[in-house]
């Protein structure tokens, strides 16, 4: 019985990478168009079992942008809202390097990024094989917004917001001047690295 269970939890979640995948929306607007241009993937395996799906949005200055212009013309928001949201997103990238990650595991215990104990370590290197580990890794509820943003948010994932110095032990400035950055994740499970080219 244990055996069966087991079996339809795979397929299931393999069922839901799938849809991740190869499902997102065709861009309608700037905001999606912007928000794939600023998203990594990757799947995790260990030996031949998949142990995680990730996609992860670096929150830039263009992302930031466009993401405000976009919930700005949904909601009809006044030019001076829209202004003042634009600036404390903006003001966001003198204080730190942000992401949003949507994971998928096959066992739920697996995906605990926001846990003190997680089987999974995040670290963000610059062009200088520097890194950093977060500040901070918290778990977001996935709400209607999220999901509208997001597409390839769905009932198998869990997402985290996770927020990284800009500064490296050896004062080093990470983020949007850098030639590129790259999030490794590493794990009893498996490693990735998603890597963003930032002089295009």
């Amino acid at each position: 019985m244990k055996t069966t269970r087991y079996i339809v939890i795979v397929l299931l979640f393999l069922a839901g990478c799938t849809t991740m995948v190869e499902e997102r929306p065709t861009p309608k607007h700037d905001y999606y168009s912007i928000l794939e241009r600023w998203t990594r993937t990757e799947t995790v395996y260990s030996g031949v079992e998949t142990t995680l799906h990730i996609d992860a949005v670096y929150l830039g200055g263009e992302f930031r942008t466009a993401y405000v212009e976009e919930y700005a013309r949904r909601l009809r928001l006044s030019q001076e809202k829209r202004e003042n949201l634009k600036r404390a997103e903006l003001s966001k990238l003198e204080e730190y390097n942000e992401f949003i990650l949507v994971t998928a595991t096959p066992v739920e215990e697996w995906n605990d990024f926001d846990r003190k104990d997680s089987i999974w370590r995040l670290y963000l290197v610059d062009e200088d094989g520097e890194r950093v580990e977060p500040v901070s890794v918290s778990r977001v509820e996935k709400d209607a917004i999220l999901r509208e943003f997001f597409p390839f948010v769905d009932e198998w994932c869990s997402v985290y917001r996770v927020i990284f110095p800009r500064l490296t032990p050896k004062g080093h400035t990470i983020g949007e001047d850098s030639e590129y950055i790259r999030l490794e994740v590493s794990g009893i499970k498996g490693t990735a690295e998603l890597v963003w080219n930032l002089k295009r």
